[in-house]
């Protein structure tokens, strides 16, 4: 059984639901999320995804055995191995998801006021 198996199955088992109930919503069969479980078949990222998801666990918690709190310390740890100019490039992809996020929270804050100022004018 290789280790993300072993921790996708321990997040399962956590989890308020089944491994019947994940099989249906990821649309596979019981048995195949019980050989992803025990290492016996690769699963795809997006699987994995799928699956935390649904079970509220942070991807990396599966891929990399940390927790939200230390998953800081090993992006920190990642970026200290990289030479100026690949920091550089971190950074600028950084300010770039960071635009993004204040782009997306601009507009669902816009789109909230429209439908205030609708329902308040209907």
């Amino acid at each position: 059984m290789n280790n993300i198996g072993l921790r996708l199955k321990s997040a399962i088992k956590n989890s308020k639901y089944t491994q019947k109930e994940i099989s249906k919503l990821i649309n596979t069969s019981q048995n195949t999320l019980s050989s992803y479980m025990k290492g016996k078949a690769s699963i795809t990222v997006e699987t994995l995804r799928d699956i935390c998801n649904i079970i509220d666990v942070p991807i990396q918690n599966i891929v990399y055995e940390i927790n939200n709190n230390d998953f800081d310390i090993f992006i920190l740890s990642k970026i200290k191995s990289l030479n100026n100019e690949q920091k550089k490039i971190i950074v600028a992809q950084i300010e770039f998801l960071e635009s993004q996020n204040n782009q997306k929270s601009l507009n669902l804050n816009t789109t909230e006021n429209l439908k205030k100022e609708n329902n308040d004018t209907g």
